[in-house]
């Protein structure tokens, strides 16, 4: 029997704990390790729970560095989440110079924004793979692309418009705007018979959200693409603005709605997604 190749991964975005086991059936074989930082909130307890927790262990970027010079005798090859800043170039640059075989884990940073850095980089360096769920072109051969799918349903929805809440305030979108998206998404939903769930952002507007006396999703998820891939949908919509989470909407399981903020964004949503309708907010 072939003994599996041991591995290394370095993660800190929820969405990045269904892509590394998608790219890893064998997980066992994987030392994960969530790397925290600072002014960066994450559901860390959500995302070693997924794995189990001798699985994965939280470190700080000194502590990955480290780890990687002391495992490069016994693992050649090393998983990089795509969301780290700075810092997750200067790990991915350190570790092809390592000599590892370098698998970047794309979260939609480099996907949607910066996919010719990841060109550039693969010009240089032919260790490096780059595993995406957002950029789809098999004539380059830095690139390993996939799809997300399940066949398991835990929820089950019908007649129900669900609301995306993006982090408005960063977006620098005022509070009255954000206010009268919610109310246009309340009286369509009103019109249409059907039920309204929202699913807000995490540094969202609680406070306005509560006193409008919005439905709330609450289900324990690590991300909106977990809960996505584990539901079922009839005659169901859904109202988001330009995000990575438009991704996993190709498979056109329900009727789509693209917010128009007018920040000249949502180019990539419209060239890559079918979408159903546009919103101007």
């Amino acid at each position: 029997m072939r003994m599996l190749e041991h591995k290394i991964a370095f993660i800190e975005a929820p969405i990045q704990c269904l892509l590394l086991r998608a790219n890893h059936p064998y997980i066992e074989n994987v030392d994960v390790f969530l790397v925290r930082r600072s002014g960066w909130p994450v559901p860390e307890n959500l995302m070693i729970k997924f794995f189990q927790p001798n699985y994965v262990k939280v470190i700080n970027g000194l502590a990955a560095i480290l780890i990687l010079v002391k495992k490069r005798i016994i693992c050649k090859h090393v998983t990089i989440g795509s969301h780290l800043g700075k810092f997750n170039k200067f790990l991915i640059f350190f570790s092809l110079l390592l000599n590892y075989r370098v698998t970047l884990l794309d979260d939609g940073l480099y996907g949607i924004r910066f996919h010719g850095w990841v060109f550039f980089v693969g010009r240089f360096f032919k260790n490096l793979k780059w595993s995406s769920f957002f950029y789809k072109d098999s004539s380059q051969n830095t690139v390993s692309s996939y799809c997300l799918t399940s066949q398991k349903f835990k929820f089950n929805y019908k007649n129900t418009i669900f609301l995306v809440l993006s982090d408005y305030k960063t977006l620098g979108i005022s509070e009255d705007r954000e206010r009268l998206l919610i109310e246009r998404a309340i009286e369509l939903a009103k019109e249409r018979g059907m039920n309204l769930i929202v699913l807000p952002h995490r540094r969202g507007r609680l406070n306005l959200y509560k006193t409008m006396g919005l439905r709330l999703f609450s289900e324990d998820f690590l991300c909106f693409e977990h809960w996505y891939l584990d539901s079922s949908f009839i005659n169901c919509m859904i109202i988001a603005y330009s995000s990575s989470i438009w991704q996993i909407l190709e498979d056109n399981r329900m009727e789509t709605a693209l917010i128009d903020l007018g920040l000249n964004n949502s180019d990539w949503v419209l060239d890559q997604i079918k979408v159903g309708s546009i919103i101007k907010a």
